[in-house]
């Protein structure tokens, strides 16, 4: 199973130690955790100009099952939901490997609908007065 979790960080991912982006589609990059391995790599966000659509695109190419994620724009929350991808959601975590270890022993909640939706205004113009899950 492949375990996307955006990241705040550009450079090499260290889960021990890098905090989770807020937002999935503002990460600076996204860290891809194989379970089957146990390897991880990351991959950087050049994406984020154009809407997701890339994103989301490259992250099925490499066979993602799983995103983990404080919150997602309803746009990439539609369109993630015509793939196979599941998107979970988490707040409280501080690492990366928190995170990680928070999916693994089930304390993350699966977003399934966009029930819980709040107005969230950023600066940049691509995202202002988007519409994000949390």
């Amino acid at each position: 199973m492949r375990i996307v979790i955006p990241s705040t960080e550009i450079k090499d991912p260290e889960i021990d130690r890098d905090r989770p982006a807020r937002i999935f589609g503002s990460a600076a990059s996204y860290i891809i955790f194989d379970s089957d391995d146990l390897s991880y790599f990351s991959i950087r966000n050049n994406y984020y100009d154009r809407n997701n659509d890339d994103v989301i695109s490259e992250l099925e190419r490499i066979g993602v099952d799983v995103i983990i994620t404080e919150r997602i724009c309803v746009n990439c929350f539609s369109k993630l939901r015509n793939t196979d991808i599941e998107i979970y959601g988490d707040s409280k975590s501080i690492t990366l490997k928190e995170c990680l270890q928070k999916f693994i022993l089930g304390g993350l909640f699966i977003m399934q609908n966009s029930d819980n939706i709040r107005m969230h205004k950023q600066s940049r113009v691509v995202h202002k007065n988007a519409y994000y899950v949390v």
